[in-house]
């Protein structure tokens, strides 16, 4: 068997989630032509819908060992799993402001090693650019001296002559 419409996200309140199986037995119990649903019946599906999340496994046992009077109405399924919410949402806001500062944490060395990655691009641009300023003074010296010695050797066969 399966719970009334889609799976319940329990990020959100577990009173949604009651109030949605209330409404859906409802309309079921218009078309049906019933004046409204049972106890029994909203009950089966709210059950199924918190086991489903597999985030409740241990409450839906306590739920199930409870003497079958302690878990027969409404009111005492919403008044379990609300406790049970709570805690669950309480423990799960404290990991999730763990996971936000873990989060920052991480993303701080990201942005430090981002900015030793860009110095060090810096550094090397720096370096190439005085290696290509070197190896154009080296060509240039050794152009100058290819002509000198062009002119040089022009001159000693001008003389020659």
């Amino acid at each position: 068997m399966r719970s009334l419409g889609a799976k319940w996200n329990t990020a959100k309140h577990i009173a949604k989630l009651f109030e949605r199986n209330k409404t859906t037995l409802e309309a079921i119990a218009k078309m049906n032509g019933i004046v409204t649903y049972t106890p029994a019946d909203f009950i089966k599906h709210t059950y199924l819908a918190i086991k489903d999340t597999k985030e409740f496994t241990k409450s839906c046992i306590e739920w199930k060992a409870k003497p079958l009077a302690s878990r027969s109405t409404e009111i005492q399924i919403r008044t379990f799993f609300n406790r049970k919410y709570r805690v669950y949402d309480a423990q799960h806001s404290k990991l999730a402001e763990a996971g936000i500062a873990n989060h920052v944490e991480m993303q701080n060395i990201m942005q430090a090693q981002q900015n030793e990655l860009t110095a060090m691009r810096r550094d090397m641009a720096k370096s190439l650019a005085a290696e290509r300023i070197a190896y154009r003074t080296y060509v240039d010296q050794q152009q100058q001296a290819s002509d000198n010695t062009t002119v040089i050797s022009g001159m000693s066969s001008m003389t020659a002559l």
